[in-house]
């Protein structure tokens, strides 16, 4: 259990996540990716145990989302997925509106992005680039909204 589990956060890692993407690829209908908002301005201001609290509180909130059938997983430094086995679009689109209400009553923010597969007619990969797409894109317009240098140190 601990090789499967992402020590900061608690979360299933990217190892678990490469597993069991592959493991009953037919029965995931629903995969959500979420990038963190400003960590790197967040390391480089207030150090890396701040940046480390950030990322364990914005777990907390999946975590706290997650209902039967759905995972999470942290996948990279603040890139963070949600598999969804057999749950409905509607569930799909609930559980992310859980994640933003609940990341909302925090001090971050977070992009997410989701792509929904019922049918059968979609990769994972596939289900992967769409929801990926869509996050980055509701980056881009986070960092034009606020006004904010998505690489710039400074908060």
């Amino acid at each position: 259990e601990q090789t499967k589990k992402d020590s900061l956060t608690g979360l299933l890692n990217r190892k678990a996540f490469k597993y069991d993407i592959r493991t009953n690829p037919k029965e995931i209908t629903a995969l959500l990716s979420i990038d963190m908002n400003g960590l790197k301005a967040i390391n480089d201001n207030q150090g890396h145990i701040v940046g480390d609290d950030a990322l364990t509180t914005l777990a907390l909130c999946f975590t706290k989302a997650l209902r039967t059938g759905e995972s999470g997983y942290r996948i990279g430094g603040d890139e963070f997925a949600i598999v969804g086995h057999r749950i409905s679009q509607s569930e799909m689109l609930e559980l992310a509106k859980r994640i933003e209400g609940s990341v909302e009553k925090t001090e971050y923010s977070c992009s997410i992005g989701y792509s929904y597969n019922d049918g059968g007619e979609k990769t994972v990969e596939q289900m992967l680039k769409e929801a990926d797409e869509m996050m980055y894109s509701n980056k881009a317009r986070y960092y034009a909204e606020s006004g904010k240098d998505r690489r710039a140190a400074s908060i």
